[in-house]
């Protein structure tokens, strides 16, 4: 095995470079989308930009350009975010033409991933968002198996905002 001298920088984000197998040959991952929102991120230059960032479950956060978005989206059959949550995708890595080069990327792989049908969590959603104190959220939450903790993440955060007031 070899390593893609990137690995070396210690960067905070999933890159083509952490799908590095050997000699221009990159394996494929299925990821677990937990979060997706935007965020600041300093880029090699040293300068803040906002960028749509995912949370997973197996990997680092993964900085989403509007192509892999927009296959996301496609895939998962709606545009907004909060639906995309316990979801899974395939990434893999494509060149691609960029800044005038051609440039290893990350891609979300046109292929449904399923699974068994998804619980929902309504009632765990309705009971976190309805939590009286930080005690019972943080009950509720312990209470929830990965899947439920990767859909009831955004309304844990926000209720736990509230309650923290």
């Amino acid at each position: 095995m070899t390593t893609h001298w990137k690995k070396l920088t210690n960067p905070d984000y999933f890159g083509s470079h952490d799908l590095f197998v050997d000699d221009n040959k990159y394996s494929e991952a299925i990821v677990t989308l937990v979060k997706v929102e935007k965020k600041k991120v300093k880029g090699a230059d040293g300068k803040d930009s906002e960028c749509i960032v995912a949370t997973t479950a197996e990997t680092k956060p993964i900085i989403l350009n509007k192509t892999n978005c927009k296959t996301i989206s496609r895939l998962l059959q709606s545009p907004a975010i909060e639906k995309w949550a316990g979801r899974k995708v395939k990434i893999g890595v494509d060149k691609v033409k960029a800044f005038g080069d051609v440039t290893d990327a990350l891609r979300v792989r046109n292929e449904v991933i399923s699974d068994a049908p998804k619980p929902t969590y309504e009632a765990e959603m309705k009971a976190i968002s309805e939590a009286k104190d930080l005690n019972e959220l943080s009950a509720l939450w312990n209470a929830l198996d990965a899947g439920g903790k990767a859909v009831c993440l955004t309304a844990k955060d926000k209720r736990k905002s509230e309650l923290s007031k």
